[in-house]
């Protein structure tokens, strides 16, 4: 992530599919400002976007209040 945001929204849909024979979830979020839409198919994958995305930089991690 290049800036630092204070507030992030997504709207999370979540789904039982089949994989082979073999129940995975999937996901996506849609940026409810932008209508952006980013799909995900698994679970790992969704939770290291959102890491990714709420990542604080060392430099700042000081300055971020909580």
């Amino acid at each position: 992530m290049t800036t630092q945001r204070r507030y992030l929204a997504y709207l999370l849909r979540l789904w039982l599919s089949d994989n082979a024979g073999q129940p995975v979830w999937r996901g996506s979020l849609e940026d409810p400002h932008s209508g952006s839409l980013i799909g995900f198919g698994d679970m790992q994958s969704l939770f290291a976007y959102l890491n990714q995305q709420t990542e604080i930089p060392p430099s700042t991690s000081d300055n971020v209040e909580t």
